[in-house]
């Protein structure tokens, strides 16, 4: 699998561009340590009436880094591209954790299913920006030549369905009842 991921990961290299490296770079550096999505987090936290929402991100957020980061990545130990082909020009320093899954496209999707699924049903198109950003984010992993494509669809699956429980959880907690 890895040989077909390289391929692929390959011919993304092939669209590089000065304007491309920079944007590519900017936006993965955005999403490092799940930074912007704290501050949305926080930001929505002293209103009464984006508590819960704010809650359910930053929860989410605590849990892809559980998941991913401390365990999945550590029991996987699946070493990252960068690191097994070194033929390619690095936009950024190759990491020295394991690869899978993707921790940047985990936290993006958690926060962004989190805020999908937290906001009340009139507000919910105001997530997709997030979800638009976290699909770059995704995206930004392979381009950046620091994950395979598996990591980052399994991060972002794994993601989206904490993000999913983590709204559910801070429903519960402020006692709100989920509005289909």
């Amino acid at each position: 699998m890895d040989g077909l991921e390289l391929a692929l990961l390959h011919g993304i290299q092939t669209v590089r561009s000065v304007g491309l490296d920079a944007f590519m770079v900017a936006v993965s550096s955005l999403a490092n340590g799940g930074l912007v999505w704290i501050v949305l987090g926080l930001a929505l936290l002293p209103h009464r009436r984006t508590r819960p929402v704010g809650v359910a991100v930053l929860l989410a957020l605590v849990a892809s880094e559980l998941v991913c980061d401390l365990l999945l990545k550590n029991i996987v130990m699946r070493p990252r591209p960068c690191m097994i082909d070194q033929s390619v020009d690095m936009l950024v320093a190759c990491p020295t954790s394991w690869s899978f899954p993707s921790g940047h496209a985990a936290r993006a999707f958690a926060a962004a299913a989190a805020l999908a699924s937290a906001l009340p049903k009139g507000w919910r198109r105001a997530s997709l920006p997030a979800f638009a950003f976290a699909v770059l984010v995704g995206f930004s992993r392979l381009y950046l030549f620091v994950h395979f494509p598996t990591d980052v669809l399994v991060g972002a699956l794994i993601g989206a369905v904490l993000g999913l429980l983590a709204a559910r959880a801070a429903q519960a907690l402020f006692g709100l009842a989920r509005k289909a």
